[in-house]
């Protein structure tokens, strides 16, 4: 038979549940410094946990489709898609999405590169990038081959 009283059974049981708690909240610490940050796919960006911008956007160099850390996987391993440049409308702003979802207005500053998919799987960050794109204000300072 058991002699403890209700309450300290329910101390007990209450000290238990915290320690699941913040074993709990150690792993989720431990996996958003893990994930990779949704717009440059590197692991130690800045933006990732802090409610800033990151405005370095990669690219697919296959089919030139904005990637994300969601899609890198699929390009990585199957990418066929056709190249798709600018099919898209922005709804906002009715300019040309380049990239699959980028509007130079939307996004008055951006740095675009494109990436070779499948390096980046392995790797923490992207290694072979070439440069695609600088918006800057709005407008297009740098264009590598001349679509803007």
């Amino acid at each position: 038979m058991d002699t403890t009283s209700p309450q300290t059974r329910r101390l007990e049981k209450k000290r238990k549940y915290n320690a699941k708690k913040r074993a709990r909240k150690r792993v989720n610490k431990a996996k958003l410094n893990n994930q990779r940050c949704y717009k440059c796919l590197s692991r130690n960006c800045t933006s990732k946990n802090n409610s800033e911008e990151c405005n370095n956007f990669k690219v697919c160099n296959r089919c030139l489709i904005r990637v994300s850390p969601a899609t890198v996987k699929f390009c990585a391993t199957s990418c066929r898609r056709k190249i798709r440049f600018a099919e898209k409308i922005c709804k906002i702003h009715h300019g040309i999405l380049c990239f699959g979802d980028i509007c130079k207005s939307c996004t008055p500053s951006a740095i675009i590169s494109s990436i070779d998919a499948s390096g980046v799987c392995i790797q923490d960050s992207p290694v072979n990038e070439e440069l695609l794109m600088i918006i800057s204000g709005g407008n297009v300072t740098f264009d590598r081959y001349g679509i803007f």
